[in-house]
């Protein structure tokens, strides 16, 4: 048999961790002395380890829940000459990466336009990403707390936060898609596209909604961080580019002015864009002072 020698303070801590009634029993008080049977030190030898397994495992879970958290909250970013830094998530991340937006790379932006202006050589790639930018810019704007009249406007819809990061998110989505149905030299071969019906052929905007729906359905159903925070559908990216919304919901749709309006971030992107690159000035104009004047009305 062990002796052990101590105050009682610590038999008290063993005896919290063992909460053991056969073990406690197997202890013998004889004054200033407790004697343990060898059974008992083994049996409290045997619950130390397992705490010890316990917690090894439960820092196991941890960091895998933290890793995992760590990559969908992950921000990607490029360089833009535009509009500097360029971020997206990881979402956004796999519809870039997959193989009808990387067409956009071989699509130029203004067609044959570079046999004059040698400068206007940009493609559909880089101005999809620059509206999704922009589109953010111009959501944020509306959405800011400093905003009054907005805020207003916000609240009367109902929107509280979930809502507005899930209106972002869908916003920036449309604005990364609204191009994927370009064809080669974009709007210049769209007079050969096939006739949809009697003086009516389809658009590029007929090939967007078709691409979205037919190539990334599946991607949206899949993807983790749209699974676990937005639950968006294609559906929904379709009803805010195309002119026939059918699922959206309402008030959802007072983003579409984001999408397609005559103050869009398609057209303020391009604008820009194209002017830079063509090296000329009248599609310059001052950003800042649109964002910062962006109101909703009742």
């Amino acid at each position: 048999m062990s002796f052990v020698r101590s105050s009682h303070a610590p038999m008290r801590e063993m005896a919290k961790i063992s909460k053991s009634a056969s073990i406690l029993k197997k202890v013998t008080y004889t004054s200033n002395c407790y004697v343990l049977t060898r059974e008992a030190l083994s049996q409290i030898f045997i619950i130390q380890s397992l705490l010890n397994f316990l917690d090894i495992q439960m820092k196991m879970l941890y960091n895998n829940f933290m890793a995992n958290t760590e990559k969908l909250d992950k921000l990607y970013k490029v360089r833009d000459p535009i509009h500097s830094f360029i971020a997206f998530n990881s979402f956004e991340r796999e519809i870039i990466n997959s193989f009808e937006f990387q067409r956009l790379r071989r699509i130029k932006q203004l067609a044959l336009t570079e046999m004059i202006y040698p400068g206007a050589n940009h493609t559909r790639f880089e101005h999809s990403l620059g509206v999704m930018h922009l589109a953010t810019l111009m959501f944020n704007s509306i959405v800011d707390e400093n905003n009054g009249n907005n805020k207003e406007v916000l609240k009367y819809l109902g929107y509280n936060q979930a809502a507005i990061d899930r209106n972002r998110q869908l916003i920036r989505l449309a604005a990364l898609l609204h191009d994927i149905g370009h064809s080669p030299f974009s709007h210049g071969t769209e007079e050969l596209f096939p006739e949809m019906s009697e003086n009516k052929k389809y658009s590029h905007e007929d090939y967007t909604v078709a691409i979205i729906k037919n190539k990334y359905t599946d991607l949206f159903k899949n993807d983790k961080l749209n699974k676990q925070r937005y639950n968006i559908t294609v559906n929904e990216i379709i009803d805010l580019i195309s002119k026939k919304p059918m699922e959206i919901n309402e008030n959802s749709l007072i983003w579409k002015i984001i999408i397609s309006s005559q103050l869009d971030a398609d057209r303020s992107d391009y604008l820009l864009r194209d002017s830079i690159h063509c090296g000329i000035k009248y599609g310059i104009y001052d950003l800042d002072r649109l964002l910062n004047v962006l109101t909703l009305v009742k």
